[in-house]
Formats: C-alpha cells, sequence, structure tokens
C-alpha cells in the first residue's frame, strides 16, 4: 500500500516536471523589449492614476475654497487701515500679450453679493467671469486700477520683474502717487499706448484724493521693494480673500479683452480660445506665419526659434536638452 502510494507521488511531481518542460520549450522567455514595454505602461498607468488622484484633490479644495471672506481685510481696518485693496495678475503663463496686474478696493460697508466670486482660474467659462466682471463695476464706491505691462517689457526684465513692477504701478494708483490722466478705460488695442516704460494703466480713483494709510494684500508670495504702502503677500488669496479674487477676475476679463481684439487682427493665431497661452495650434501658427511683434521673445518655445526681419521662421533649436529635462522629472516623480 505505502508503495503505492509512494510511485503515485511520484508519478505526480514527473508529471509536474514535464508540464514546466513543455512551457519553457513551446513559449518563449520575455524579451527585454517586452519588459522594457510593459515596465513603460505600468509606468503610465502609475503617472496617469497620479495625475487622477491630484484632480480629484484638486476638485475638493476648490470646492472647500469657493467661498472668499474679507476676513484678514477687516482684521486690517480694525489694526488702523483706512483704505485696503487686494492685488492680483493674469497672463504669467502665456506666450502672447500683455501680463495684466490689477488692485481692487471694495469698501467696509458695501454688500458684496456677488454669485460666483473667486480665483478666476477656478471659473471656465468666459461668460461667468464676464458677468462678475460687470457686477464688481456696479459696487457703489469701488476703487480699481488696471496696469498692463508690454511683452517687449517683459522680455527686457522677465515676466517675474514685470509683475512686481506692475504690481508697484497698481499700489500707486490706488494710493494717487501717479500725476497723469487715470480715468481711462481698457476697452481694446487700439485704445491703448504703452508709455516709455512699456506700461500702460487704466484706473476709476480720484487723483484728488491722497491717501496715505492704505493695505496691499497681494496674491502669491513676494512683496514688491518699491511698493508706496504697506503690504503683505498671502499665498493662495485669491481664493481666500474677496478683494484679491476681484483683482484676479477684472485682470483675467481685461486680458481675454485684449487678446479677442488680437484675435480679430491675427485670425490665423486663434487668439480668441488660446487667450495667448501656448497651445499646439497656437505653436503651429507661430512656424507657420511667424512671430508676432505681441509674442514674448524669452518664453519656450519662440526662444529656440529664429525669425527674419518680417517675423517667419527661419531655424529652429533642438529641444531634445528641454524634453530629458521633463523626462528626468517624470522619472524622479515616477520613483
Amino acid at each position: 500500500m505505502k508503495s503505492c502510494f509512494e510511485s503515485g507521488l511520484l508519478f505526480f511531481f514527473f508529471c509536474i516536471g514535464q508540464s514546466i518542460s513543455f512551457v519553457k520549450e513551446n513559449l518563449p522567455l520575455p524579451t527585454y523589449s517586452t519588459i522594457l514595454f510593459t515596465n513603460r505602461i505600468e509606468k503610465k498607468l502609475k503617472y496617469a492614476t497620479e495625475k487622477r488622484l491630484k484632480r480629484e484633490f484638486r476638485k475638493k479644495r476648490s470646492s472647500k475654497q469657493s467661498e472668499v471672506s474679507r476676513k484678514r481685510e477687516f482684521e486690517i481696518v480694525d489694526a488702523g487701515f483706512d483704505f485696503v485693496f487686494g492685488i492680483d495678475e493674469a497672463g504669467r503663463g502665456s506666450i502672447a500679450g500683455p501680463v495684466v496686474i490689477s488692485a481692487v478696493h471694495i469698501p467696509r460697508n458695501a454688500t458684496i453679493q456677488i454669485e460666483g466670486l473667486k480665483d478666476s482660474k477656478q471659473i471656465r467659462e468666459e461668460s461667468a467671469r464676464e458677468r462678475i466682471f460687470d457686477e464688481l463695476m456696479l459696487l457703489e464706491k469701488i476703487k480699481w486700477s488696471t496696469v498692463l505691462v508690454s511683452p517687449q517689457r517683459i522680455d527686457e526684465l522677465n515676466i517675474q520683474e514685470s509683475i512686481l513692477q506692475g504690481m508697484s504701478e497698481a499700489c500707486s494708483i490706488m494710493t494717487s502717487r501717479v500725476d497723469s490722466n487715470m480715468n481711462r478705460a481698457v476697452s481694446g488695442i487700439k485704445e491703448f499706448h504703452y508709455d516709455d516704460k512699456g506700461i500702460y494703466f487704466a484706473s476709476n480713483c480720484d487723483q484728488e484724493t491722497n491717501i496715505s494709510n492704505a493695505y496691499a494684500l497681494i496674491d502669491g508670495n513676494q512683496v514688491p521693494k518699491s511698493i508706496s504702502c504697506e503690504a503683505e503677500a498671502i499665498t493662495g488669496g485669491d481664493g481666500s480673500e474677496a478683494c484679491i479674487a476681484a483683482a484676479s477676475i477684472i485682470s483675467k476679463v481685461t486680458l481675454d479683452r485684449i487678446m479677442n481684439e488680437y484675435a480679430i487682427e491675427h485670425h490665423n493665431y486663434n487668439f480668441n480660445t488660446n487667450k495667448g497661452y501656448k497651445t499646439l495650434s497656437h505653436v503651429k501658427a507661430i512656424r507657420t506665419w511667424g512671430c508676432l511683434q505681441i509674442h514674448r521673445k524669452t518664453f519656450d518655445p519662440i526662444k529656440f526659434m529664429s525669425f527674419d526681419e518680417n517675423g517667419k521662421l527661419v531655424n529652429e533649436k533642438s529641444w531634445k536638452r528641454g524634453r530629458m529635462k521633463v523626462k528626468q522629472r517624470r522619472s524622479e516623480r515616477n520613483k
């Protein structure tokens, strides 16, 4: 009986061994390319999962931050400052058009009942931003100023320094320290001309009133050195403070209107849809039709291109080095 059991067990293991040998002989081992392809698919799935989780986190965060308040603003007023305003910009990452900086003061006794007032980046519909913009302009005793920094000035300084300069100018206008005609409106490209410093501004502030006790709330993490009043930077302030959110809306709508005007003059570039930002169609239009005066020459990918005196593309340098940096960052993120 025992010998029968042992022989049966030996036969069972023999069958397993034969099966493994058959599989090894008849099924090819995975090649290096197969392993590389599998790893690439796994990385892409991991990257897509992380991207989806980040998107869901941003949606939850934006829903939590959708309600802006005036808490910090009222704290500053209670501390003795009688004129508090918010500052924000639009067009930092675009490759065409000016960067727009706006400052907005909302009186303390003004009742804000504007549906959807929040950071302009969280409002996808252009019509919704236009509606909020119009409602802000109808607020009683609201004060605002808007500064445009030209693409040439941006190329001369860099985008960060241009924004800081625009913030200083907007603050000077709000506190009536600018001796110029300020009751101007930014309604289109034919209505404004940059000065020698590459600046254009518009405001509804009264030049006769000199406000000495002012305080600025700035979206971001940096305060301009040459600002003309007390100020503090608030990271994510356009999603938490009402005055900064209002400045964000005014900046974005002003930039959109300017780019819509450019779209009429330069219809091949689709400025009415891309708003000057780097899209595949925008870059293709630059390659096909050339570089315009409103393009920022120090921004990627224009800085890799060479143009003739008429703005037509002559040569384009390789982006290989830039692509390698992107791949390196992705590989480090996936580890």
